[in-house]
């Protein structure tokens, strides 16, 4: 009787340590499960030993969100950015010309030759000019290149402007690459004169067939003057601030053909005439006016 009723306590007991495990989903090794069963009471003692030192190990290995983050990885690992370095390849142009390792150097480079070099030619020439020859030769190439695709594209206007040289939208498009051509820096001498009697020819097309917009106008008197075509200038620049009397870039087109002729009597009487006709002058207007108002050219 009395080991009937210890043998049902033993199931018991045994049954019920399975049940938690299990419900609370504890493992355990193999072995610990045959004494649990084998071995009464023993085994569940055992087990629950081995539970408390399970859960021990747990509290003192088991990372807590953010709380252990392993330092020092974190610290020497790389941080990962968006890589939008070539938004603006200025500043990486300026470090190819001065970064020791050539590596470094050569993809900086490439970098800017990748990403519209046409926006940073005065950099392109700095670099070709570098004791660097590769440095030196990518920049020199990259130039060349640039000036072989304007030079293609103004003689591909030109070829259809000779079948249709009224056309208003191959003018546009011509006065665009030369002026882009011209400004970018890339002629110099006479062949700069060339490309400059050019624009001034397109322009005075354009100033015809619009002859309100006074940019073209401002354009053409100004490459007139900067490459000495000063026949009918003084006429031209009457005519527009009659025109347009409250148009300050006239004003300073005036001075710079006065200080090109060195001529002190009309810049005195340029000057006049913008208080005068009260034109509207912006901070750097004011600072350019007071600059000629106390300065002779004679």
């Amino acid at each position: 009787m009395l080991f009937g009723i210890v043998f049902f306590l033993y199931i018991l007991v045994s049954a019920l340590m399975t049940f938690h495990l299990r419900l609370w989903k504890k493992t355990l090794s193999a072995p610990v499960w045959v004494v649990i069963w084998l071995v009464p009471f023993v085994g569940c003692i055992i087990a629950q030993l081995q539970l408390r030192s399970d859960q021990k190990k747990d509290a003192e290995e088991r990372p807590i969100g953010l709380e252990k983050l392993m330092v020092d990885q974190i610290r020497y690992e790389k941080i990962k950015m968006s890589d939008n370095r070539n938004q603006d390849i200025t500043v990486p142009l300026e470090e190819a010309m001065v970064v020791n390792d050539e590596k470094v150097r050569r993809k900086l480079i490439v970098d800017v030759l990748n990403h519209d070099p046409k926006r940073h030619i005065d950099l392109l020439k700095k670099a070709s000019m570098t004791d660097d020859t590769e440095l030196s030769h990518f920049a020199t190439t990259a130039m060349m290149n640039i000036q072989s695709d304007y030079e293609e594209k103004i003689a591909k206007i030109e070829a259809a402007l000779e079948d249709e040289p009224k056309d208003p939208v191959l003018l546009r498009a011509y006065r665009r690459e030369l002026s882009a051509y011209i400004g970018s820096g890339l002629v110099s001498g006479i062949i700069r004169k060339i490309y400059c009697d050019k624009l001034a020819e397109v322009l005075s097309r354009l100033v015809q067939i619009y002859p309100e917009r006074r940019h073209y106008r401002l354009q053409w008197i100004r490459i007139r003057i900067e490459s000495d075509q000063l026949e009918g200038v003084e006429e031209d620049l009457s005519y527009a601030l009659k025109k347009w009397p409250d148009y300050v870039p006239f004003y300073r087109q005036y001075v710079a053909l006065a200080q090109h002729k060195k001529d002190g009597e009309l810049l005195e009487r340029v000057l006049e005439q913008v208080e005068k006709n009260g034109a509207f002058l912006s901070r750097k207007d004011r600072e350019w006016y007071a600059f000629w108002k106390g300065r002779s050219l004679t």
